[in-house]
């Protein structure tokens, strides 16, 4: 995200010269596939073998998943890459899916907990 917002700010003023805008947007990109492939390794497991339950760590999970599409769709849009501004939103229909499934257990399991310790 850093990476884009000041590729950004290398458009309205002079900033860098253009060996270090060059180098500026090389390294967004490498920090971009790196968040990508910290992606998948937090995806995968999950889609291969899910845990049963409700797991308060998972909003860690959901967080960087968020963060990852929203980190695509600023350096698509920084760097003008539109097929990477599709793989953003993707992502990130992905992470609002995987947020509301982590939501919903959270609700359910502090129902459940209310419920357990209601007097009979």
């Amino acid at each position: 995200m850093a990476g884009a917002r000041l590729v950004l700010a290398s458009h309205r003023m002079y900033l860098w010269n253009n060996d270090d805008r060059a180098a500026l947007r090389g390294v967004t990109i490498a920090l971009l596939v790196l968040a990508l492939v910290c992606y998948c390794l937090l995806a995968v497991p999950e889609v291969l073998r899910p845990r049963l339950g409700y797991d308060v760590r998972r909003w860690a999970t959901v967080f960087s998943m968020a963060m990852t599409a929203v980190a695509s769709l600023s350096v698509a849009t920084a760097l003008g890459v539109p097929w990477l501004r599709d793989l953003g939103r993707v992502l990130l229909w992905i992470a609002v899916a995987a947020w509301c499934v982590v939501l919903a257990g959270a609700v359910l399991s502090a129902s459940g907990g209310v419920r357990s310790r209601a007097p009979r």
